[in-house]
């Protein structure tokens, strides 16, 4: 049985006691000598705040971790594919640049999981920011795998200058051609949805082939020259 179908209360189960096998035994086959409490709680905390940049030093004084191990908690979740990295892109476009990693749990339904968010929850407007940062990790993570089979090789970013620019994935192939996404919980589109694919495209120029706002709407939509509007389900139907 997949578990997307079972009830909330056997699913939170089934999601603990996975996580409670990973943080207790398999995580001695990656690092010895790791405390699975600690491990619990920096995940937790990444998921409080899935796919947000990420400052280690915080998560150490949260927790009561040395700043001096903390890096080694969060290796050890990505050795054991709890957790998914996006690196800042840097093309010294502005020299102003901020180089924080996003960090997101990698399954979409252990994060709600671990941030107490129901299907129920993440349906109201007052949840519109959480499934955001939900939507935004898991098109993250699709195009992290996909990597793997693509036709073209490509690498996979984010972006964000001291100006207050941002872009939520960068996609760079090879030959230095890019690709803009941003990901939108929103059935609609509106004109600020593109603003910061379009000031992106600007300063790249002939690097700039072309951009998508991926959203909750189910048809294509062309929102400016070379940017386009499309459901979420794109990702894999065209992969």
């Amino acid at each position: 049985m997949l578990v997307r179908n079972l009830p909330d209360r056997l699913r939170a189960a089934w999601f603990d006691s996975y996580l409670d096998r990973l943080l207790t035994r398999d995580v001695y086959d990656v690092s010895r000598g790791l405390s699975s409490d600690r491990l619990s709680g920096v995940l937790r905390l990444v998921a409080a705040n899935q796919g947000g940049e990420l400052v280690p030093t915080r998560l150490a004084d949260a927790l009561s971790i040395p700043k001096s191990t903390i890096n080694t908690y969060l290796a050890a979740l990505a050795t054991l594919y709890l957790t998914n990295d996006l690196p800042p892109w840097g093309a010294n476009l502005t020299k102003r640049e901020i180089g924080r990693h996003k960090v997101a749990v990698a399954d979409c339904g252990l994060a709600a999981r671990l941030a107490r968010l129901r299907a129920t929850a993440l349906e109201s407007l007052t949840a519109a920011t959480a499934l955001g940062a939900q939507l935004e990790a898991f098109v993250a993570g699709e195009l992290t795998k996909q990597r793997g089979w693509s036709a073209e090789e490509y690498d996979l970013y984010h972006f964000r200058d001291r100006n207050g620019l941002e872009v939520d994935l960068v996609i760079e192939y090879g030959d230095g051609r890019v690709f803009l996404i941003e990901v939108k919980a929103s059935s609609t589109y509106r004109s600020d949805h593109v603003r910061g694919i379009r000031q992106l495209a600007d300063r790249l120029g002939d690097r700039f082939i072309g951009g998508a706002v991926l959203g909750l709407s189910t048809e294509p939509l062309q929102l400016a020259q070379g940017i386009w509007g499309l459901p979420l389900s794109t990702l894999w139907e065209h992969s």
